[in-house]
């Protein structure tokens, strides 16, 4: 089974989200990298205590301990999808916030990380209210309502305080959006 979704946070955001997912499950943990230096995952309490673009949620009370594989340079490498959700966070550029990804993969038998993950989109929904139009940046018209990104409440109040910035997907760079008013 897998999930994704493109995402929209500034750092408050981060915390916010980081907040409700530790209200709801205890056990978490925020993994910064899939590289570590040593075989023990770096946890975080919160995304934003992480230096890197990717962090790994990692539910301990579904899965203990997390394997690792050498690599060449010494470090080590973790496990992305199966016993962990995956979150590529957002980057401000400019004037500008590029999407992220949240995304997990599970074996649909495994019936602990199955509720952990609905539980993450739940919260991510929950955080997520607001309404993206997509514009033309040259004329700022709305061409459609976008429904398949989510934007985190302060990256849409970040966004609405100047009229040059824009929420964009990550790895498209025609589409701009701008809040629904």
């Amino acid at each position: 089974m897998t999930k994704s979704i493109e995402i929209l946070f500034t750092h408050e955001d981060e915390d916010n989200f980081s907040r409700e997912i530790r209200a709801v499950f205890p056990y978490v943990a925020f993994i910064d990298d899939v590289y570590w230096p040593t075989q023990t995952p770096p946890s975080r309490a919160s995304i934003t205590d992480c230096e890197s673009k990717f962090v790994l949620i990692w539910n301990r009370q579904i899965f203990p301990k997390l394997p690792s594989l050498p690599r060449k340079d010494g470090t080590f490498h973790g496990p992305q999808s199966g016993m962990v959700i995956q979150f590529i966070r957002p980057v401000p550029k400019d004037n500008e916030l590029l999407s992220g990804t949240l995304s997990a993969g599970w074996d649909p038998a495994n019936f602990k990380m199955k509720t952990f993950a609905e539980g993450v989109w739940k919260i991510v929904k929950k955080l997520t209210p607001k309404k993206l139009d997509q514009i033309n940046p040259d004329t700022r018209e709305v061409t459609f309502r976008s429904a398949d990104i989510r934007v985190g409440n302060d990256a849409y109040r970040w966004c609405q305080e100047e009229k040059d910035r824009y929420l964009r997907f990550y790895n498209s760079p025609l589409i701009y959006m701008r809040p629904a008013d």
